[in-house]
C-alpha cells in the first residue's frame, strides 16, 4: 500500500514538474519576443533619425530626421560659420573680413549623410546597446576657401601700411639752414601676415583669435639732429669765368647748379659726373671750348670742368678725401697747373669723399663772372685745422715753332695751323696748418701738362709772273 502510494506522488509529482516547466518555458519565450520586439521598435524608431550622442562641430544631432538635420546645420552651422569674423590688428587699426567672403566650401550633403549613417551599419544588438547607452560621436567641419580673396585682404593691408621713411633734408635759404625734420617708415611681411591670416580661418564655430600683425619700424638714413651738426663753412674757393663766352658761361653756370644742395653723410662719395648727369643738348648743355688732342675745338658742355675743378680745390681745402681726380691734358687759364680737375664721363671723374663723423653740405654758384664752391660741416671736427695748396713746377716745357710748307699758298703767306702751349711737369702738396703754423706737409699729386708746339703752314707756291701791257703802235698822220 505504501509503495503504491509513493509512486502515486512521484507520478503526480512529475507532472506538475513538467507543467511547471512547459509554463515557465512560454513566459520566458513570451518575455524574449516582447524584447525582440522591443529591441526592434528601437532600433526601427532611429532608423530615420541621427543616432543620440551625434555631434557635428560641438551642435548635438540627435534623433533628428534627415530634414530637421539638414535644417539646422543650415542654420546653427552653416550660417555661423559665414558669420565668423577674421580681425587683424596693425598698431591699433582694425582690419576684418567674414567667412561669407571666402566663397566657403562645405560640403553639407556629406556631413548630414555621414551623422544620418552613424550607427547603422552596427550589428543589431549592437544598434540596441549603443541606443540605451550611447557613447556619443563628433563630426567636424572642414571646409575649402577661395585663396584669392585672402591675398586681396592682405595686399589691402599692406598697401595701407607701408610706409617709406623719409629722411631728413636740408636747404639754405637767405644764408640760412632749413632743416626738415625725418619721418620713420613703417613696413609689414606680405607672406608671414598671409600666413597668419590663413592659420585664422579654422573650422569651428567660434571667432578666430584676432591676427596681430607684425610692423618692422624703418629707421630713416638722414634724421634732423645729425644735420643740425652742420653748423659753419669749411673751406670755399672761387674762381674767375668773366672773359668766357656766352655758351661757356651758361653751362658753368648750370653744373654749379646741378650740384649745389649735394649732401654727404659720413662715408659717402660724391661722383662729379653723376651729380651732373648727361652733358648733352637734351640735358640743357650748350656747345663752348673743350681740348681735344692739341687743339681747343667747339663741344658740348664745354666749361663744366671749371666747376669740378672749383669743387676740387674747396673740397680738399675743407679735408675731404680725394678717391679719384685726374688734372688737365694742357694748362687751363683759370688755375695755376696742379690746381685742376678735368671729367670726361665715363672714363674721366672727380670723386670726393666726406672723411667726417658728420654730414657736409655742398653749396656752388656761377654768376657770369665767379664760379664758387662752398662746403659747410660741423667746424668742431676740423679741430682748428686748414689746409692749402704749395706747388713745385720742376719742369717748364717750352714749345717750339714748327714750320709745315704748303704748296697751295704763296711764297711770304704763313697761316697759324696750331698756337703754342707751354708744357708743365708740378708736383702738388697739400700743408695741414693749425695756428698759423704748418704742421705737415704731404704730396697729393705729381701731374704732368703736354707741351704744344706751335705750327705754321709756309707758302711755296711762287708767284704768278705779271707782263706790263704793251699799249699797240698808231699809224703816224699821212699828209695828202
Amino acid at each position: 500500500m505504501k509503495k503504491k502510494t509513493a509512486m502515486l506522488l512521484i507520478l503526480i509529482l512529475a507532472v506538475v514538474g513538467v507543467g511547471g516547466y512547459a509554463y515557465y518555458s512560454s513566459v520566458q519565450r513570451e518575455k524574449a519576443r516582447l524584447e525582440l520586439e522591443a529591441k526592434q521598435a528601437l532600433v526601427a524608431e532611429w532608423a530615420n533619425k541621427v543616432y543620440p550622442g551625434v555631434v557635428i562641430d560641438g551642435i548635438d544631432f540627435s534623433g533628428l530626421t534627415l530634414e530637421e538635420a539638414k535644417t539646422k546645420f543650415e542654420r546653427e552651422i552653416l550660417d555661423v560659420i559665414e558669420g565668423k569674423t577674421v580681425k587683424v590688428d596693425v598698431l591699433g587699426k582694425e582690419y576684418s573680413f567674414t567667412y561669407d567672403k571666402l566663397n566657403i566650401g562645405i560640403d553639407k550633403e556629406s556631413i548630414i549623410e555621414e551623422a544620418m549613417d552613424f550607427g547603422k551599419d552596427m550589428e543589431f544588438e549592437e544598434q540596441v546597446a549603443y541606443l540605451k547607452a550611447p557613447s556619443g560621436t563628433e563630426i567636424k567641419v572642414e571646409f575649402t576657401h577661395d585663396a584669392a580673396y585672402v591675398d586681396e585682404f592682405v595686399n589691402q593691408i599692406i598697401t595701407e601700411n607701408t610706409q617709406e621713411a623719409k629722411d631728413a633734408t636740408l636747404s639754405r635759404k637767405d644764408g640760412e639752414f632749413i632743416v626738415t625734420e625725418s619721418l620713420n617708415g613703417q613696413a609689414l611681411d606680405a607672406e608671414k601676415l598671409k600666413a597668419d591670416v590663413v592659420a585664422a580661418i579654422e573650422p569651428g564655430l567660434e571667432d578666430p583669435a584676432e591676427v596681430a600683425a607684425e610692423v618692422a619700424v624703418m629707421e630713416p638714413a638722414v634724421k634732423a639732429e645729425t644735420l643740425r651738426k652742420i653748423n659753419g663753412v669749411l673751406a670755399s674757393y672761387t674762381t674767375d669765368y668773366s672773359s668766357s663766352i656766352a655758351n661757356r658761361k651758361f653751362n658753368v653756370a648750370l653744373a654749379a647748379k646741378k650740384i649745389s644742395g649735394t649732401l654727404l653723410m659720413p662715408g659717402e662719395v660724391i661722383s662729379y659726373n653723376k651729380s651732373i648727369g648727361s652733358i648733352s643738348i637734351a640735358a640743357g648743355f650748350k656747345e663752348a671750348g673743350i681740348f681735344v688732342g692739341n687743339k681747343v675745338e667747339s663741344g658740348i658742355g664745354g666749361g663744366v670742368c671749371q666747376i669740378s675743378s672749383t669743387l676740387y680745390q674747396a673740397g680738399v681745402r675743407a679735408g675731404l678725401g680725394v678717391v679719384e681726380r685726374r688734372n688737365h691734358s694742357m694748362k687751363v687759364s683759370y688755375l695755376p697747373v696742379g690746381f685742376d680737375a678735368t671729367v670726361y664721363a665715363p672714363y674721366t671723374d672727380l670723386k670726393l669723399q666726406n672723411n667726417y663723423d658728420s654730414p657736409i653740405y655742398i653749396s656752388a654758384y656761377g654768376d657770369g663772372k665767379k664760379a664758387n664752391v662752398t662746403v659747410y660741416g660741423n667746424v668742431d671736427e676740423m679741430g682748428g685745422k686748414s689746409y692749402n695748396f704749395v706747388t713745385d713746377v720742376y719742369a717748364v716745357l717750352n714749345p717750339k715753332t714748327e714750320y709745315i710748307d704748303d704748296p697751295t699758298l704763296e711764297v711770304g703767306t704763313n697761316v697759324v695751323e696750331q698756337n703754342a702751349v707751354t708744357g708743365y711737369k708740378v708736383k702738388v702738396y697739400l700743408q695741414t696748418i693749425i695756428g698759423g703754423k704748418v704742421v705737415s706737409t704731404d704730396m697729393i699729386s705729381n701731374d704732368s701738362y703736354k707741351v704744344v708746339n706751335k705750327i705754321i703752314r709756309r707758302g711755296t707756291k711762287p708767284a704768278p709772273v705779271v707782263t706790263p701791257e704793251v699799249p699797240e703802235p698808231t699809224e703816224a698822220p699821212v699828209t695828202p
